[in-house]
């Protein structure tokens, strides 16, 4: 194995692909690797061009996922109050998302908290959690797709539980809301008859 202290820093024109994607996650590999290198200055060089790639990202979720990775890597790599700016720009970005994509804000979210849990930013995913809540107590079951952002979420939730255990019992919870929520969306297809013997 090659010594660390001794990994050829690049910037992104020197890195493959021409998707910002993959440009993206690049770069965040390669801050990793500099930031356990001890090489700092590096690291947020190579950060701060991931988040400028990032704004080519088109799609609001990739979008959001993105801010996410990019935010956790700034953690680790310099430190919490790094990272500060990109969460509240991740959460931002989650109203950008248009309200008949509720699923979308939903596992946005989820991934914002999942992120934040990892970082050790306890305070802030609890946060993140009352919004998604708020959009969930809003749901009505024929909106499009609700029950999959809701077990979205659950799953976020769920690989979480290690750093907040009180997530664990959200998650399950979250399952069952999402369960319900599939239940009614699909009974509200059914014939009227039909209806009424599910509803038995």
């Amino acid at each position: 194995h090659r010594d660390l202290h001794s990994f050829p820093t690049r910037r992104s024109s020197d890195l493959m692909g021409g998707k910002p994607l993959h440009k993206c996650w690049a770069l965040i590999n390669l801050a990793e690797a500099e930031g356990k290198a001890g090489l700092k200055e590096e690291a947020h060089a190579s950060l701060a061009e991931a988040r400028a790639v990032a704004n080519e990202v088109t799609e609001p979720l990739a979008f959001t996922r993105m801010l996410c990775e990019i935010a956790h890597a700034q953690t680790w790599a310099l430190g919490k109050r790094a990272s500060e700016g990109t969460f509240q720009e991740a959460i931002a970005s989650v109203d950008n998302i248009p309200q008949t994509r509720r699923h979308d804000k939903l596992e946005a979210l989820g991934e914002i908290i999942e992120a934040q849990s990892k970082s050790h930013l306890s305070s802030a995913a609890i946060e993140s959690l009352h919004r998604a809540d708020i959009i969930i107590r809003e749901l009505h079951p024929t909106h499009d797709k609700c029950w999959l952002g809701v077990a979205a979420l659950a799953l976020s939730l769920a690989k979480t539980a290690k750093y907040n255990s009180e997530f664990a019992r959200v998650a399950e919870q979250y399952v069952d809301t999402s369960l319900a929520l599939f239940a009614r969306r699909n009974k509200s297809y059914l014939p009227r008859s039909e209806e009424r013997r599910v509803g038995k």
